[in-house]
């Protein structure tokens, strides 16, 4: 029934009164006007983006969503911007280009720019370490971790923090600075040695946001305001969800509820169960947008703003600062931003740069990408968790861009030698413990002693993908991992 309602709120709706044989009001030559109204008849349809819609359209009613809006960027102008579907799971609200929806942890970049702010006034440095920029930041379990991690490995994903934040959190400003001094710096730990590799991990922007209101005096939410939304015209971004509601023009579809044991409900969502954690929301827990609204960052990004950050620290901010291992070789990350060698459409690799990061909340899907040698860019919201609009972005691409003819696809190949490098033992004492490592003939083989002691069920064989990346089984699902070295040398990380 619900997919059934989607797709009647994607049909143009036609309206008629009277009988058949009524004259339809005429328009007025000179002006346009419906002369009984005196308002402008609505254009029709741009040919142009048909592709775009009906690749919307089915992205949509495969989902799980209520709604999406989407927006596109070309040549510095928007020159799309539509929403479809409804405002509410089991409402006919129409989405509209304005309606707000979560942009999830797209906002890393929008944190990323604020952190840039203070590198650019002197109040840091990207190596200042969190020990000087956050005194009280000193991990209970050791006290040189914050002391080693720099502002660079948190903005790059870079510093090996442990993924966690407490979605039950309230959503009071004070959450942030309370969760990190009395939970996470207390009983919480860094997995890796900060610069070792790039793993992504929400608490680096977090911790970058509690950096920058130690800096300020001011509530994350509101310095964001203030230093990057205003100047960047993004008049209907927020930061709280009360925000949202006073709005009012926001969707709601379908996600996750918290349950007061701390499982989860999948489906249709209230207002209320939509969580608001201010200790998660510099990495992205609730903060509210439209496409269009993100389209000034898309702006920014291409062509910069001086009055918000200098040229230098933009391109710092889509640069390359640490490759993504576990994302193959094309991959990298900048400062709040995934970067790739080219693009991909389809079955087809284009050799043409693309920069973007996606995000998901509990309760909605972003979708943010750039293609800069094109001057394009596309941003789509949806209302359910983790939905799926590759589609429509490589019908917006392929439909709207002359990208040229396909390139050769990059190589991955795979060196047989290197099963040996990753042959070891592997310590992590405070997640999964003891990993064993063997080699048996072509594949790698595993054992987790003691994750088997508390009676995970462990396949022994790894699944190969490449020669440093792996699938590991544990319970029945599959988890990637990444062995970090130099080849021909033992490998230093799992």
């Amino acid at each position: 029934m619900r997919l059934a309602l989607m797709l009647l709120l994607m049909i143009p709706l036609v309206v008629g009164c009277g009988g058949g044989d009524e004259e339809k009001p005429a328009a007025d030559a000179d002006t346009g006007l419906n002369e009984d109204t005196g308002t402008t008849p609505p254009a029709p349809p741009d040919p142009r983006f048909d592709a775009l819609r009906a690749a919307i359209a089915a992205d949509l009613s495969a989902s799980t969503a209520a709604g999406v809006s989407v927006a596109v960027y070309e040549n510095g102008a928007i020159t799309f911007a539509e929403g479809f579907g409804s405002t509410r799971p089991s409402e006919e609200i129409p989405v509209t280009a304005d309606t707000l929806f979560h942009i999830g942890s797209t906002t890393k970049m929008l944190t990323a720019i604020a952190v840039l702010q203070d590198v650019e006034d002197g109040a840091l440095s990207l190596d200042t370490p969190l020990a000087v920029a956050y005194p009280n930041s000193e991990f209970s379990l050791n006290s040189d971790w914050n002391d080693e991690l720099q502002i660079h490995h948190l903005l790059s994903h870079t510093a090996g923090t442990f993924e966690y934040y407490d979605q039950t959190a309230n959503p009071n400003d004070s959450a942030l600075q309370y969760w990190y001094d009395n939970t996470y710096f207390e009983y919480f730990w860094l997995m890796s040695p900060p610069g070792a590799f790039w793993n992504y991990s929400n608490a680096n922007f977090s911790i970058a946001g509690l950096v920058l209101e130690h800096l300020s005096g001011d509530a994350y939410a509101d310095l964001m305001t203030e230093r990057v939304f205003a100047p960047l015209g993004m008049d209907r971004t927020y930061m709280r969800k009360t925000e949202a509601e006073a709005d009012g023009d926001y969707a709601l579809g379908n996600g996750y509820s918290l349950k007061p044991d701390g499982s989860y409900d999948f489906g249709a969502l209230s207002i209320d169960d939509v969580t608001d954690p201010a200790d998660g929301r510099p990495a992205g827990a609730g903060t509210w947008s439209t496409p269009t609204q993100m389209m000034a960052v898309a702006d920014f990004l291409l062509n910069g703003a001086p009055e918000v950050l200098s040229d230098d620290l933009l391109t710092e901010l889509t640069s390359t600062q640490s490759p993504m291992h576990g994302f193959l070789d094309t991959w990298s990350y900048g400062y709040g931003l995934m970067l790739v060698d080219g693009y991909t459409a389809g079955d087809n690799w284009y050799d043409t740069p693309s920069w973007g990061h996606g995000g998901a909340t509990l309760s909605g899907t972003s979708e943010f990408a750039v293609l800069p040698e094109h001057d394009f860019a596309i941003s789509i919201l949806s209302s359910t968790y983790g939905a799926d609009f590759s589609g429509t972005i490589q019908a917006a691409t392929t439909s709207l861009l002359d990208l040229g003819e396909p390139a050769d696809p990059p190589a991955f190949g795979f060196d047989s030698s290197r099963l040996d490098d990753h042959v070891g033992t592997y310590e992590d004492p405070f997640n999964v413990g003891t990993a064993i490592v063997t080699r048996s003939g072509s594949t790698l083989e595993i054992e987790m002693p003691d994750l088997e002691a508390g009676e995970s069920d462990i396949e022994v064989e790894l699944q190969t993908l490449t020669d440093t990346i792996f699938l590991v089984t544990i319970d029945g699902t599959a988890y990637d991992i990444t062995f970090i070295g130099e080849p021909g040398s033992p490998s230093q990380h799992l």
